[in-house]
């Protein structure tokens, strides 16, 4: 293996590691708010973080984008006078462009809280909660700058700090309320900020240089970040849509149901977006040498795999979805069964699609994957604005649901047309039947469970958990879903790479 296949491993396993500790300090984040605040409130949380992403999509015109595509360049040609003008541009347009929009949300406040929010008693936890929009632009501008340097450590570690000493302060607050949450968020922020200062003097100390070739740099910078700028409006607009929406539609409470069956889908994404940075330089080595059939076959592999391996998940959480969401959150959730069960069912698609975005980037049609996720953008902000008025967050998850298996299918039928990729239906049918039987055994062993307390209950969900997993794996080699020779040429093919 290259240094430089060495690096691509090193670099994704650590942002791997780095987001799954993400993942869960995030969750563990969203049950104790869901546990200690109102769901007006709670609601309200997500509710305003949803809204100033949207509003920070245009916060730099792409230039995080743009620097990370030019600083490894002007590194190369050893232009530090350039890397100093192309970092303390990136963070002065940053400051600039925040001070403006801050400064029109801080004035029509009252007018958000009231005409979008539905409620004026939060204008002002609104307005402190600007602080952290700024703060949040600083520290996204220099979490670029370190990718640039590919710096995968200092990229990634600062979700995880904020998830983790924003957790600690709420855990053991003794009287929880929006407002407090509020300047905790913008705390651990503004402490990450620092650091994020601190740690980019190290990595680049910017005293040392003189900044050379401003309009140059600039003329660089801007065009790059304008052209990647619509993509990645329609792709981060997709994400927040339903929340959007039901914000401006429902109400807060309506909101904060569906905030926190949200997260399973992140569960599952992680998943496809591990394999899928792995398998990228993998379709570009095996499509440049013309090995299509290997390329096909192993795609054909992974995709087999994804599916072995996530219906378990899907098949407990839709036996025993509404203790895990009251073991979790609490009894004031589970009226959001049905959309969670959607949602999940939507999630076990969500790492194939990803893993067929990164094949047609590895195949060399970038363009291809910017049309996918702007029409099926645009298709997912019609299914929301449709559906959401008149079935609220149940319309939210059937919006998820249709919106994944059209991307799903088109990423697909484009794969097949670029090599002659086809899906294998058949399996899924198999898997389908494997996974109904484990769901009736799940179901028929509840009927068996007794009263107890929450932890004895969570041991009887986990038992009947395991003794149906040994259902489904029973089926699927009789059924020939999966064999054990398979099973051997992916884990050399795992550990080869």
């Amino acid at each position: 293996m290259s240094n430089l296949a060495k690096r691509l491993v090193k670099g994704a396993g650590i942002v791997f590691i780095m987001t799954m500790l993400n993942t869960f300090f995030g969750f563990m984040v969203r049950i104790v708010l869901a546990r200690n605040l109102t769901l007006e409130d709670f609601g309200f949380f997500y509710a305003v973080i949803a809204f100033l992403g949207l509003v920070g999509l245009l916060k730099n015109l792409g230039v995080n984008q743009a620097i990370i595509k030019f600083i490894p360049d002007f590194l190369v040609q050893k232009d530090f006078g350039k890397v100093k003008t192309s970092i303390l541009f990136s963070l002065g347009f940053s400051i600039t462009t925040s001070a403006v929009v801050v400064s029109a949300l801080y004035y029509f406040s009252n007018e958000i809280a009231t005409g979008y929010f539905k409620d004026p008693n939060v204008e002002t936890v609104f307005r402190i909660f600007l602080v952290f929009f700024v703060v949040q632009l600083l520290v996204s501008s220099i979490s670029s700058i370190f990718n640039a340097f590919q710096r995968p450590i200092l990229l990634s570690y600062s979700g995880v700090f904020i998830n983790l000493f924003f957790f600690i302060p709420i855990y053991f607050s003794d009287k929880l309320d929006i407002s407090r949450v509020a300047w905790y968020y913008n705390g651990v922020h503004m402490v990450v900020l620092v650091t994020n200062i601190v740690l980019l003097l190290n990595v680049f100390n910017i005293f040392r240089y003189q900044s050379s070739g401003f309009i140059p740099v600039v003329k660089k910078l801007i065009p790059f970040g304008a052209a990647t700028t619509a993509s990645t409006i329609v792709s981060h607009t997709t994400m927040r849509v339903d929340t959007i929406f039901l914000t401006y539609f429902q109400d807060l409470k309506t909101v904060g149901i569906y905030s926190v069956l949200t997260p399973f889908r992140t569960i599952f994404k992680v998943a496809g977006s591990s394999i899928s940075k792995i398998f990228f330089p993998m379709t570009s080595e095996l499509y440049g040498q013309g090995k299509t059939k290997e390329l096909i076959n192993t795609l054909k592999m992974i995709q087999k795999y994804i599916i072995l391996l996530m219906m378990p998940f899907t098949v407990v959480f839709f036996a025993y979805t509404e203790f895990i969401i009251e073991a979790l959150y609490g009894v004031k959730f589970v009226e959001g069964v049905f959309a969670a069960r959607l949602i999940v069912l939507a999630s076990i698609i969500q790492p194939i699609y990803i893993v067929n975005v990164g094949t047609i980037n590895g195949l060399g049609k970038p363009m291809k994957n910017t049309q996918i996720i702007t029409i099926t953008g645009i298709i997912n902000f019609l299914l929301n604005m449709i559906l959401i008025p008149i079935w609220s967050y149940n319309g939210a998850a059937i919006a998820v649901l249709l919106n994944k298996i059209i991307v799903f299918a088109v990423t697909n039928i484009v794969i097949y047309r670029l090599i002659g990729f086809r899906f294998d239906f058949y399996l899924i049918l198999k898997v389908l039947l494997a996974g109904a039987a484990m769901y009736i055994f799940l179901v028929f062993a509840k009927t068996c469970f007794y009263d107890t307390i929450l932890w004895l209950a969570i041991v009887q969900y986990i038992a009947a958990s395991i003794l149906g997993l040994v259902v489904y794996l029973a089926l699927c080699f009789p059924l020939k879903a999966a064999t054990i020779d398979e099973v051997v040429k992916m884990s050399k093919l795992v550990f080869k790479r």
